[in-house]
């Protein structure tokens, strides 16, 4: 390389020096787990009749505080670059919503159009799947790459 030769500069972007590919990942799980968060709070399920109505947020439930608890210790994971805690964290709270939503599906099966789902329910599924996955492809890129 003579004098008059510029140095490339190999990184893809000042994104990719300031944060890396991993972290870029972690910060869509990190949404996620917002999102989450915000959907323990929303209308879980719904039941109406006569007239009346009533609703349930999952934080009224008894599994909402152990989800509220997974998201925010796997969104600590996330922000502190443990992706793999964050992903075992990210797939049990992903199970869990699976499964009250599951039950709470075969209610509103049983209940004639009585009851339904809230949107805090699809929500929590989505985001806890979301983050999962985001995780999944970050810990996938990091194998590949090495």
């Amino acid at each position: 390389m003579n004098n008059n030769q510029v140095p490339q500069n190999t990184d893809k972007g000042l994104k990719n020096i300031l944060l890396g590919t991993q972290m870029q990942k972690n910060t869509i799980a990190i949404i996620a787990g917002v999102v989450g968060i915000i959907s323990l709070f929303l209308p879980y399920a719904k039941a109406q009749a006569f007239g009346f109505s009533q609703s349930v947020s999952y934080i009224q439930t008894g599994n909402g505080i152990v989800l509220l608890i997974l998201i925010l210790i796997a969104m600590g994971a996330y922000i502190a670059r443990r992706g793999g805690i964050g992903f075992i964290l990210s797939a049990i709270a992903a199970l869990l919503t699976i499964v009250d939503f599951m039950s709470i599906a075969s209610v509103v099966q049983d209940s004639y159009g009585i009851a339904s789902h809230g949107m805090g329910a699809y929500l929590a599924v989505i985001a806890t799947i979301a983050m999962t996955v985001a995780a999944f492809i970050g810990a996938n890129s990091i194998i590949n790459n090495k």
